[in-house]
């Protein structure tokens, strides 16, 4: 089994063990999880953010950074807050 293989299974497999944690919180009392939403929306945002300034930011700036960038990126923040909000 070549090494490449190996290290996606093993990927995959860690990312559906963490996604037991959903399980379980879910299995929890209702009050615990109004509790935790507030707390896993924030993770998810800032998950998302790092996302954008740690990736996709550096790759936007080498091909030119204009007004046209700022707006996208401006106008995809509120429409996530938006879509967070709304959902």
């Amino acid at each position: 089994m070549e090494i490449t293989l190996l290290y996606s299974l093993l990927a995959a497999l860690s990312i559906g063990l963490v996604s037991l944690i959903g399980v379980t919180i879910l299995s929890f009392n209702i009050n615990v999880i109004k509790s935790l939403v507030y707390f896993l929306v924030a993770f998810a945002a800032g998950a998302l953010l790092g996302d954008i300034f740690f990736h996709l930011f550096p790759e936007l700036v080498e091909g030119g950074f204009d007004m046209t960038t700022s707006l996208g990126i401006l106008g995809g923040i509120i429409s996530m807050f938006i879509l967070e909000k709304i959902i």
